[in-house]
């Protein structure tokens, strides 16, 4: 759909992953060099207001150095039939809700990571709850940066009582937690059970943190609002919005898979001439 927008004239705004494999991702890339036109990459994280908030202390500088971030995304699994496949979802859990971690700490390192380690679970009779999706239900990665700090990122679909966005960021003189699905002001209690509490939360019922403006929270009204504004004026997106950022997102998200398959740790430069 996207090389078809290109060919008609068209900025793009693609939702995340970019694609399904880096190939693709680099056709789309291209595309968009050729027609001279703008490819959007949409990763709301990089516009939640509670991480732009925590992000916005850290630079300060009030907290010190940053040290280590730890972050996922994680739900009870998707139940689209196109989720259970590797052809029409490119992966499991990481490709589809690793990416958000993935995508965010390289905007925050400007892509400058040196060293990465991962394992995950095996897809299908191999996986921790789900045997019948192709992909995995959990994984995560350990990656170190050339500013000497480090990372853990995990993403999983064994995960009940709702979506867990969660970013920890440790520095020299304090400590940032993060969590953006569960911040709201409101605690409910209801025996029956409501029509709505948050997004994939399993029930209802008891004790629950109802979700005030969702999609604000997360981060989707601001980043259409930037892209559009970009678009009119013909300008890139900020960086880890950009057609490059997804597909270095993609990039990384396939070296976890490497490294969790072939069971050892992969660097930057080992790789350098596939980016």
């Amino acid at each position: 759909m996207a090389l078809l927008a290109f060919e008609k004239d068209r900025h793009v705004i693609c939702e995340k992953p970019l694609a399904t494999t880096v190939v693709q991702a680099q056709e789309m890339v291209d595309a968009a060099e050729r027609a001279n036109k703008k490819l959007y990459y949409a990763e709301d994280w990089l516009f939640a207001p509670a991480f732009l908030k925590a992000i916005n202390i850290v630079e300060s500088g009030q907290l010190g150095r940053p040290l280590y971030i730890r972050t996922r995304e994680c739900h009870n699994g998707s139940h689209s039939p196109f989720a259970q496949t590797i052809e029409y979802c490119g992966g499991g859990a990481m490709v589809h809700l690793g990416v958000h971690p993935v995508a965010l700490v390289l905007a925050l390192k400007d892509g400058k990571w040196k060293n990465l380690v991962a394992m995950k679970s095996g897809g299908l009779e191999n996986n921790i709850v789900h045997h019948k999706m192709e992909g995995e239900d959990w994984a995560a990665a350990l990656m170190s940066f050339e500013d000497r700090t480090f990372a853990t990122l995990e993403a999983n679909y064994i995960t009940v009582g709702g979506m867990e966005d969660i970013l920890d960021i440790y520095c020299e003189r304090g400590v940032i937690h993060v969590d953006i699905a569960f911040q709201g002001p409101i605690r409910c209690f209801s025996e029956t059970g409501l029509d709505y509490t948050v997004e994939k939360a399993n029930v209802t019922t008891g004790w629950s943190t109802p979700a005030v403006d969702e999609k604000y929270n997360l981060g989707y009204v601001d980043e259409i609002a930037h892209f559009v504004e970009c678009a009119l004026n013909d300008e890139d997106a900020k960086v880890g919005l950009r057609g490059v950022d997804g597909l270095e997102a993609l990039r990384v998200i396939n070296y976890i898979y490497q490294s969790a398959n072939e069971g050892r740790s992969i660097a930057a430069d080992e790789v350098a001439y596939d980016r």
